[in-house]
């Protein structure tokens, strides 16, 4: 069974090749979207091999935004396009690191060849009200490509857009002056749910079939897609819905996502950026995980060679 590594990248290309190279067997094919803001070119001189392809259509990765799904999208529909075998699509970053041997990995994926491996829950069990309010309920527009020029704005004809006027009278007026006047008009409409909303992590992994069904329910359903344009970090929740909506119609199993992230440690930047002192962390999580993230050359080179040597190298990976 082929691994088809679907990475969405946007810096460190060294880092990448250091992903590449710990994933890189017989069985291992590598899709690349490099974020269109980025040099393709810094991670095409560092990051080569018969199984690496390149995603020729690129869009700018701003986190937040749709174009993380578009970027996604494209990955899987290249793949679908140049290869025929069966196998798993696996979503990643560039700063993710495996924490199984490669053994393991297509041991493990043979032996749930029926499942997907994706969180689903209620948007509820996911975020605050409010914070679901703001990703599926308000329009949000990127100014600029700093992550933090976000503006979340009711639609003018709904109680939300009342509850807090004058704020939102601001963030219109700021939303005409950057240009964006056209986007003005979207806010007189009501914002509705074409299908029940789901929440998870970004990072997933889907077998093939799975990948065709979600690909050609977009296909005649673009009207989906396209009322994600203004979600908020609709990457955790596009994917989601889609299979929650099909999943008793294909008899679509699943089961929780293969990469592993702390979201809960005190007084750091989460997620926590992995170094060295956290091997022991990694080396107890259990089987059916085999990723982690996030990880950072910059931070901590060593942590690579140790999860080579202490974890990914042990009898009990395999």
């Amino acid at each position: 069974m082929f691994k088809y590594y679907c990475m969405l990248v946007h810096t460190n290309p060294k880092q990448v090749r250091l992903l590449i190279n710990a994933l890189d067997d017989e069985f291992s094919k590598f899709y690349i979207h490099v974020d269109l803001k980025c040099d393709i070119g810094s991670f095409q001189e560092v990051i080569k091999g018969n199984n690496v392809h390149f995603i020729n259509k690129r869009y700018k990765s701003n986190w937040g935004s749709i174009n993380l799904v578009l970027a996604t999208i494209e990955i899987f529909k290249t793949v679908i396009s140049n290869e025929n075998k069966i196998g798993f699509f696996i979503l990643l970053s560039g700063s993710d690191y495996p924490i199984k041997s490669n053994k393991f990995i297509s041991d493990f994926l043979i032996n749930n060849s029926e499942y997907n491996f994706i969180n689903i829950d209620t948007v509820d069990t996911c975020w605050s009200s409010k914070e679901v309010k703001r990703r599926l309920k308000q329009y949000n527009f990127c100014i600029s490509n700093n992550r933090k020029n976000i503006l979340s704005i009711p639609p003018i004809n709904s109680n939300m857009f009342y509850e807090d006027f004058y704020k939102n009278i601001k963030k219109v007026y700021t939303l005409i002056k950057s240009k964006q006047e056209f986007n003005f008009f979207l806010l007189l409409k009501k914002r509705k749910d074409i299908i029940i909303p789901y929440g998870g992590a970004q990072w997933i992994a889907l077998n093939r079939r799975t990948v065709d069904i979600i690909l050609n329910w977009i296909s005649y359903n673009p009207q989906f897609l396209k009322s994600h344009k203004f979600t908020f970090v609709p990457d955790e929740f596009f994917f989601q819905s889609i299979i929650k909506h099909l999943q008793n119609k294909f008899n679509i199993q699943t089961k929780s996502c293969l990469t592993y992230a702390n979201w809960n440690r005190k007084n750091v930047k989460l997620p926590v950026t992995f170094t060295s002192n956290d091997i022991l962390e990694l080396k107890v999580l259990d089987d059916n995980i085999l990723f982690a993230r996030k990880f950072n050359t910059v931070k901590d080179e060593s942590v690579f060679k140790n999860i080579d040597l202490k974890i990914r190298n042990m009898v009990n990976t395999k």
